[in-house]
């Protein structure tokens, strides 16, 4: 085309830009006057000659998926795409995507136990918003059973870890057992166990060794793990927090269809702080948009 993009349109028209998700977001009416009227806090108060255009770059740019970001792509999350944009380079020799590794778990029910607060979403990241657990009163066992489950994008993974954060409050010690269950020998296999720290959290990384695909089941690619929590006498009440259970699938590269093709490109410094890049500005740096709530 040789029309240039028309930053100062006034035509209304409806946006998913401000909570986009790769499935589609909720959308809004916006115009020239939805970047062209932000107070930016321009360094040294030096407001650029075309203002609504330079404006539209910010407001475009700060609503990319960014560091910390929650946007959901199946059961996964899209990646911090300023990384791309920083260094493009590194991404390309690390392998990085539109999308990352981790595998959120799309179920969670509890086996033993009972649930006091939080939801799955709690188990997404260390956020301090975790999924809180006790010991059923009514059972004996001193015993809180885990279960959480997603769906793998590969059937025959590379690497497959289990990253969770647990603090317990316990007046007696509690060991935290990880297992993921094998689909060859249908049962739960041990994979970790450890005392759990009652003062901090306790950041286990289970890295699971052997042939990976015995533990996606064949047919629907879904991985369990049970997280199970036990005291060591009948009848020990325990409160158990996890603030984070998240899965870890990688597969070849062979495997993926869609690579990101490198290109070279010298890095540039990320100059977005929005609620989803979160940077800290310097003099250096554009202006941080007004606040909005974390994705």
């Amino acid at each position: 085309t040789i029309i240039d993009y028309d930053y100062f349109n006034m035509a209304l028209v409806e946006s998913d830009i401000e909570d986009w998700k790769p499935s589609g977001g909720p959308t809004k009416e916006v115009n020239a006057m939805t970047w062209g009227g932000i107070n930016y806090d321009w360094p040294y108060g030096d407001i650029p000659f075309s203002l609504v255009e330079s404006n539209f770059y910010i407001y475009w740019m700060q609503n990319m998926p960014g560091p910390m970001n929650q946007i959901p792509y199946g059961n996964r999350k899209m990646e911090n795409w300023w990384r791309h944009i920083h260094d493009w380079d590194a991404s390309i020799v690390n392998g990085l995507g539109l999308h990352t590794n981790e595998h959120v778990a799309d179920e969670v029910t509890i086996e033993r136990g009972l649930l006091t607060s939080g939801s799955k979403l709690s188990l997404l990241e260390r956020d301090d918003l975790p999924y809180r657990v006790r010991r059923n009163p009514i059972n004996p066992q001193s015993r809180v059973d885990l279960r959480l489950r997603t769906v793998s994008a590969t059937a025959i993974p590379t690497k497959l870890e289990f990253h969770v954060s647990t603090r317990v409050f316990s007046r007696g010690a509690i060991t935290q057992k990880i297992h993921l269950f094998n689909f060859v020998s249908d049962e739960f296999e041990e994979l970790d166990s450890s005392a759990t720290l009652r003062l901090n959290y306790d950041d286990r990384v289970v890295v699971a060794s052997g042939d990976l695909s015995r533990f996606i089941e064949p047919g629907t690619n879904r991985v369990e793990a049970q997280i199970e929590l036990l005291g060591n006498k009948n009848r020990q009440n325990f409160t158990a927090s996890i603030d984070q259970g998240v899965f870890i699938i990688e597969q070849a590269s062979s495997q993926i269809s869609a690579p990101i093709t490198a290109l070279s490109a010298p890095p540039i410094e990320p100059i977005c702080q929005c609620h989803r890049c979160r940077q800290i500005p310097d003099s250096t740096t554009v202006p941080k948009q007004r606040s909005k709530s974390l994705k």
